[in-house]
């Protein structure tokens, strides 16, 4: 992989071992979510709008995913 990303000169830098890791975790975390892409890098109120007939799609915390890896990473 690192020697593929050095020969297609891509102007970026390169995930470390740590970043791939963290990636990978996000993107399993994700899965236990409704909210999709960007949304799960920014934090939002649960309860906003929410009255006791509501249905929630979970009782996790939303991820807030920003808090170990920036969106454009």
């Amino acid at each position: 992989m690192s020697k593929a990303f050095a020969s297609s000169k891509v102007k970026c830098r390169a995930f470390t071992e740590r970043e791939f890791l963290t990636s990978l975790g996000i993107l399993i975390g994700a899965a236990e979510f409704a909210a999709v892409g960007s949304d799960l890098f920014h934090a939002k109120d649960q309860l906003e709008g929410v009255d006791d007939n509501d249905v929630w799609q979970s009782f996790c915390a939303e991820p807030y995913f920003k808090r170990f890896m920036p969106l454009g990473r």
